[in-house]
């Protein structure tokens, strides 16, 4: 069939759109932010309508969100290995793609869920004969084993103070009545100082047990012949390992954010075919979805994430089809802090999917004041 990408300036992609053969064989692929600046320019009526990363529209609010719903299409279908991230809203948001008036409206939906013991159990039957699921076990039967394990490191005496003075007023703002909102910055900082207090102290130097722990595992591992894939929400972070892999004379690739598009496909493509780089440095955002990196065979997570589904794509980014190799997940938790807590609330909440959908972890539902006192205890 032929496939037309509509993407690269604004009067090229007006270009393509403007002649669009809505009745023929043809596969036009664009990206979510092209068609959210391009929507007004769609006017005919496509056969089908495919979302791949579906949970890119779990927010109903968001422009991406309205820009789909406007298309005009036949059939709808939505691709997703996380169809719920954050709460089963995400699930009324897609659906709301797939099938417009299926659900309740928005506001007598989240009253029904808020309300009702029973909803999610409901909302399961409901819509059962809409969901196809596939899973790595029964669709991937040669794909090689995953090993996971946490490894818990201490903090340095200085670390643990500066902790320590920040968990206390956290804990200070919602006993006197602060509402989640308040503590978040605090979490926040409390996620930082796990890592290391660098992250926004400046001139710290009193090191961190974490990030020398992660070197000592990158300097093991190398010398192993392994290709290590590192994770972090935080991009300062990151250029902490930089500047030590910099210092080692290791070559490594960096993805974040401000990279761009064809240094991703390019940096993904050396990594899996080439040998003489064997460090990517990751961030959340730029590389948790859509990158194919199966030349590693180990997976470090600097900080966890409240989302354990996020978690798990960013993992999936080289255990997925065609990894020959067996694949460690490595998790660096700081003993005795929010982010032991913040996993043991994750397995608390972990129910919700395999309610909905599946048996893969959930994220966190919500954090009421019960949750963050059990976080912050």
């Amino acid at each position: 069939m032929k496939v037309v990408e509509i993407y690269g300036l604004s009067n090229v992609r007006e270009k393509i759109i403007n002649n669009i053969e809505y009745n023929e064989n043809v596969i036009y692929i664009t990206s979510y932010d092209s068609l959210r600046l391009d929507i007004d320019l769609y006017k005919g009526k496509f056969k089908y309508l495919v979302l791949d990363e579906a949970q890119v529209i779990k927010n109903v609010y968001a422009s991406k969100s309205q820009a789909v719903k406007c298309l005009n299409s036949l059939y709808r279908f939505a691709l997703t290995g996380t169809p719920v991230e954050n709460n089963v809203i995400d699930l009324w948001s897609i659906f709301d793609f797939i099938m417009p008036g299926y659900f309740e409206e928005l506001s007598e939906f989240k009253s029904m869920y808020s309300s009702n013991e029973d909803f999610v159990e409901k909302i399961a039957k409901r819509i059962s004969p809409f969901v196809l699921r596939r899973t790595k076990g029964s669709v991937l039967k040669d794909l090689p084993n995953k090993y996971e394990r946490i490894i818990t490191t201490p903090m340095y005496e200085v670390q643990q103070k500066i902790y320590d003075s920040y968990k206390l007023e956290a804990q200070n703002i919602l006993a006197n009545g602060g509402k989640s909102f308040d503590v978040f910055p605090h979490l926040l900082k409390l996620r930082q100082i796990c890592i290391d207090p660098n992250l926004f102290i400046e001139e710290y130097n009193y090191g961190s047990g974490k990030m020398d722990t992660l070197k000592e595992i990158i300097l093991e591992y190398l010398s192993n012949h392994h290709k290590l894939l590192i994770f972090s929400q935080f991009v300062k972070a990151l250029n902490i390992v930089k500047e030590f892999l910099d210092i080692k004379g290791i070559d490594y690739y960096f993805l974040t954010g401000e990279t761009d598009a064809i240094d991703r496909i390019k940096y993904a493509n050396d990594f899996n075919g080439k040998d003489n780089v064997k460090v990517f440095l990751i961030s959340l955002k730029a590389g948790g979805t859509g990158l194919n990196l199966i030349g590693a065979d180990t997976v470090i997570h600097l900080d966890p994430w409240w989302n354990q589904a996020v978690e798990q794509q960013a993992t999936d980014r080289t255990y997925r089809i065609g990894q020959q190799k067996n694949v460690e997940v490595i998790k660096l938790i700081c003993e005795d802090s929010i982010e032991k807590r913040v996993i043991e609330l994750q397995n608390l909440k972990k129910d919700l999917i395999d309610k909905l959908i599946s048996n893969d972890d959930s994220s966190i539902t919500k954090l009421s004041s019960e949750d963050l006192s059990y976080i912050l205890k």
